[in-house]
């Protein structure tokens, strides 16, 4: 027989999934411009329509890492103020790195700031979360503070900590890209809204 106790309520949130517009005007409120708000509203569009594509299709070996890379993720990206030259795709085996300025070589190491390791669509991300860590010491990226993994679906970021990166259970921020929400059920503390704002470049660039 297990003891009567009284019962912790569960913790309200506000979990309900938010409108283009909604979406929108977070944005905008961050700092972002309108021009890229724009962008960033017709990507995540895209990459609703093209979830629900992929979903459907009978060969589940779609969307490979690369459609990945092309039709979701680097529109999301150029959306939220990255240019091209500075989110070099495939350099030094890393899916998308950022940059603080454009490198100029493949030796540019110090001024990568962020890393993106993709996975095929439902795969687990933990192996991306690794590998990206991997990529980051040996090269080694010494300013890199910030881990992005991605199926096309689901995006996680995680933040540098003192010392360490975290565990892979404990991102800073998750987005489902599908259906974004304020906040978020799993992981718990984390926000759609303010997971996407992370990722503006000048967020990721400050100290």
């Amino acid at each position: 027989m297990f003891p009567n106790r009284e019962l912790k309520l569960l913790p309200k949130l506000d979990a309900r999934e938010l409108s283009s517009r909604d979406i929108g005007e977070e944005l905008f409120a961050a700092g972002l411009a309108n021009d890229s708000v724009e962008r960033v509203v017709q990507a995540m569009e895209r990459i609703r329509r093209l979830s629900k594509w992929y979903e459907n299709q009978a060969d589940r070996k779609r969307p490979s890492e690369l459609e990945i890379v092309a039709h979701m993720i680097t529109p999301l990206m150029l959306g939220l103020g990255w240019s091209e030259q500075l989110m070099p795709i495939e350099w030094n085996r890393v899916d998308i790195a950022f940059f603080n300025r454009p490198p100029v070589s493949e030796k540019d190491y110090d001024n990568c700031t962020m890393v993106c390791e993709t996975k095929g669509r439902g795969s687990s991300l933990e192996p991306a979360y690794k590998q990206a860590k991997a990529y980051i010491e040996s090269l080694p990226l010494k300013n890199c503070t910030r881990i992005v993994t991605t199926d096309g679906g689901r995006l996680f970021l995680y933040k540098w900590h003192d010392t360490s990166w975290p565990d892979v259970l404990d991102p800073i921020g998750y987005v489902n890209l599908a259906s974004i929400r304020k906040e978020n059920v799993f992981p718990f503390g984390t926000s759609g809204v303010d997971t996407l704002i992370e990722l503006i470049p000048w967020n990721v660039m400050r100290p």
